[in-house]
């Protein structure tokens, strides 16, 4: 219940309108009420306040609600603090503070309409809204229409407080009855306590406004750009990644890391692997969380204090930031290199973009960007060819133009990739020579995590390679922003003809693991990562993958459950959710368990297990092994001689397959790299020996010795698609230390239906088992080929000691006989 009399019968309170009236100076009043009745003019239609704000001169513009005058009395005295040699940063919180206390002043204004509301309503609700929608939400529309860092903050906020003041004024006057004038007053300025500070707030936040910064950097030159363009300037926003000067997409890997997410999403952050080109005096370097990716929000911010002239002179050849790349950037003279960045300036920019020397002083290739208009955020994409040799050069952006400069998502490509999908040639055609019949990706304990938060998830790897989110890599311990991705992977298994084979995590990582009562959600996951894959372009996640370019479904027919999960608990649980609903959805898939069904039969259907000493991944390793020798070779050709003779095995491979010289994690690897050479490990030549096993016929062999022996003999029988040819394959495995003379003879196969002229012999060897390649030496451990001038199908071959030899008998084309239908043997 009320105290005391009505409100509207207390005469304290009904004179206070005139109370106020006389203790506001009449200038407020004058000032104020001329702003809401110029917002309340316009506050119905856009068209109808640029009609106004053009009823002034381009050079008298409007900021947010408040009147020429406000505006200008902010600029002048920026502008003069400026002349004084203020720095920028005072300056600009000079200016806020006089924008602050302007709408300050139109506060008590407000009070006095919500005094005057509540006298001839007599009602604290009707006077509520009343002044809302009359006297506020006119003053304050302009700071909504405006592209605020947080959309509408302010219109919110001044709501809210609102809000809170009229519930405060009610209890007051309803339930108090008692000095009802001060707590009136002190609830007032409660009030404009707390709208000052949103306010403050909110300016601060339109630091990143467009119009706040053009106004900002126009006063500093002394005149303001016209209004189209300030027009221009808060229609687009920084909301949308402004226009691109290319139509064209692409989705590749990348030369260096195109955003700023390595170092973390909260800010300020590590820039590493980019440095700074200038000293304290001349840039400052940060990050912020401006950019218009969504899921790559950090970006770049160089703050160039130097110029052309004046007291502080950049210096000849410009501040700036710089990227090596992964150990450096092979550029190579008379290739061309596209650069991609992403850009926003509140001023015109001029920016070089360049690659240099190792040294630091040779420039390779340079261009410049130069635009009056970048402040919406700006794709710009520049081809530069090389004039000039160097195998570990940097990306280098320079100014020598004071202003702010925003950059995120640089990425440095060669034109030269495997058929523009992003794949270094010569890797790629290193893989391509050893004719894989699988691949399989995207690797092992790098999609598991040590925990689930790192682990590889499918589908933020999809799509622009400007919008993936990049991930940490925690149990190899580095970044990766996906550029090479689950597309990409298909897309690479199609290139080389290979049956993709694609391991997924099934919601255990080392350290944790998902309940398999609440694993449903990842195996939907993965079900829309199959309809990604092999779904109809005209569904959810198949027309995404044809947006990326490729219309035609993948040919995915084997996915792997997990990575040497089999041991955890809640693996078991979690298979057979993901068992049932992908054989429910796609009954041709192949699943691949992580249990080893070689010594006693799984306790679950699966099609494949893999168990990795048995199918997928095998690899000598420790000290004999060394970074690569002949001697891990040929103990890994004695475990493919059984592989290959096996009706079990289906698929085996060596891992891991490629390795970056400057970051050996894991030895020793079939292919080593850097930024401009490659070569392979005895195990990748090893491999050569087997890769025409995949389609070929099994014959049978038999090696007749009389005592034990170092010899492993296999025979197939094969086709050559590039010249329609048919071959026989002996191949010989010499793990002893002597020479031997081994004979060979086919048992059912007509003598004369062997050339010569074609056959050949191939071997593997060298003068020291743990002899090695390497950049230097690339092919001193590589296969050997020579005539086979005594081929027939009885004849002797001499082998070398620790050797791997593989004898290719070229048949006649007019002779006609069922491959299989003889038998080889082989003596010593």
């Amino acid at each position: 219940m009320a105290s005391g009399k009505s409100p509207y019968e207390r005469s304290t309170y009904r004179y206070s309108p005139l109370i106020a009236f006389l203790l506001m100076p009449n200038s407020f009043l004058h000032q104020s009420w001329g702003k809401f009745l110029f917002s309340a003019s316009v506050m119905n239609c856009l068209d109808m306040y640029w009609i106004v704000y053009h009823s002034f001169n381009d050079n008298q513009t409007l900021m947010y609600h408040t009147p020429m005058t406000d505006l200008l009395v902010g600029l002048l005295i920026h502008r003069i603090l400026k002349l004084r040699g203020v720095p920028e940063k005072l300056c600009t919180y000079s200016t806020m503070l006089v924008l602050i206390f302007r709408f300050a002043l139109d506060l008590p204004f407000c009070f006095f309409l919500q005094t005057l509301a509540f006298v001839a309503f007599n009602k604290v609700i009707t006077a509520q809204y009343f002044v809302w929608f009359f006297c506020l939400l006119p003053l304050i529309l302009p700071w909504s229409n405006m592209k605020l860092k947080w959309k509408g903050f302010a219109c919110i906020s001044l709501w809210i407080g609102a809000q809170t003041h009229w519930l405060m004024w009610g209890y007051l006057l309803e339930f108090r009855g008692k000095n009802v004038f001060f707590q009136l007053w002190l609830a007032s300025l409660l009030f404009l306590a707390a709208n000052t500070f949103v306010i403050i707030n909110v300016i601060h936040s339109h630091v990143y406004c467009p119009l706040f910064k053009q106004l900002q950097a126009n006063s500093s030159k002394g005149n303001l750009e016209s209004s189209d363009a300030i027009k221009k300037s808060i229609m687009l926003g920084l909301e949308d990644c402004g226009p691109s000067l290319s139509a064209t997409e692409s989705y590749n890997s990348h030369d260096i890391f195109p955003g700023f997410e390595a170092g973390g999403q909260n800010i300020p952050s590590n820039i590493s692997p980019w440095s700074i080109i200038g000293d304290e005096s001349s840039i400052v370097v940060s990050t912020d969380r401006s950019s218009c990716f969504d899921r790559n929000k950090v970006a770049l911010q160089m703050e160039v204090l130097c110029n052309t002239n004046g007291d502080n002179i950049c210096p000849a050849g410009g501040v700036g930031v710089y990227n090596p790349g992964f150990w450096g950037m092979n550029i190579e003279q008379g290739k061309t290199y596209k650069v991609t960045i992403y850009i926003r300036s509140l001023q015109p920019i001029e920016i070089s973009v360049s690659f240099i020397g190792s040294n630091g002083l040779q420039t390779l290739a340079t261009a410049d960007i130069k635009d009056d208009d970048v402040t919406s955020w700006t794709k710009k994409e520049i081809l530069l060819e090389a004039n000039g040799t160097d195998r570990n050069s940097r990306l280098q952006l320079t100014t020598r133009k004071k202003c702010t400069i925003w950059l995120d998502q640089v990425s440095a490509m060669p034109l030269s990739t495997h058929k523009g999908h992003g794949f270094r040639q010569d890797l790629f055609d290193m893989l391509a020579a050893l004719k894989p019949g699988f691949i399989r990706f995207p690797g092992g304990s790098f999609v598991e995590g040590n925990w689930l938060v790192n682990a590889f998830r499918w589908r933020e790897t999809i799509g622009k390679w400007e919008e993936r989110p990049g991930h940490f890599g925690d149990v190899w311990q580095y970044w990766t922003d996906d550029g090479l991705g689950y597309f990409e992977y298909l897309q690479l298994a199609e290139d080389l003809g290979a049956s993709p084979v694609w391991v997924f995590n099934n919601g255990i990582s080392r350290n944790d693991q998902v309940d398999t009562s609440i694993i449903l959600p990842f195996v939907q996951d993965i079900l829309d990562a199959l309809e990604f894959a092999k779904g109809d372009p005209t569904s959810k996640w198949g027309s995404i993958r044809a947006a990326m370019g490729h219309v035609e479904p993948f040919d995915l027919r084997y996915v792997a459950v997990g990575n040497q999960d089999c041991f955890n608990k809640n693996y078991h649980g979690n298979y057979m959710k993901f068992y049932s609903a992908i054989k429910g959805a796609y009954p041709d898939i192949k699943i691949i368990s992580n249990c080893d069904g070689s010594v006693r039969p799984l306790d679950h259907p699966a099609d494949l297990y893999d168990f990795h000493a048995f199918v997928s991944e095998y690899a000598v390793t420790g000290n004999d092994a060394g970074r690569g020798s002949l001697l891990k070779a040929l103990a890994e050709a004695d475990l493919n001689f059984f592989l290959s003779c096996s009706d079990v095995v289906e698929m085996a491979s060596n891992a891991p397959l490629f390795e970056n010289d400057n970051d050996r994690r894991f030895n020793p690897d079939a292919i080593v790299f850097d930024s401009s050479k490659v070569y392979g490990t005895p195990s990748y030549w090893m491999q050569h020996f087997f890769k025409e096993s995949n389609g070929a016929t099994l014959l049978n062999s038999k090696l007749q010795t009389n005592s034990s022996t170092s010899i492993i003999t296999s025979a197939i029988s094969w086709e050559n698609q590039e010249d329609n040819k048919s071959y026989l394959r002996i191949k010989v495995l010499n793990f002893g230390g002597n020479r031997v003379n081994l004979k060979v003879s086919f048992n059912g196969l007509d003598q004369n239906s062997i050339e010569a002229e074609g056959s050949a012999m191939t071997t593997l060897t060298s003068n020291n088992v743990m002899d090695e390649n390497s950049f230097n030496e690339p092919k001193k451990v590589a296969p050997v080929v020579s005539p086979l001038e005594n081929a027939s199908s009885k004849m002797n071959v001499m082998l070398l000691p620790y050797s791997l030899t593989s004898i290719d008998l070229l048949r006649k084309s007019n002779v006609i006989q069922l491959p299989g239908s003889y038998d080889v043997h082989t003596s010593l």
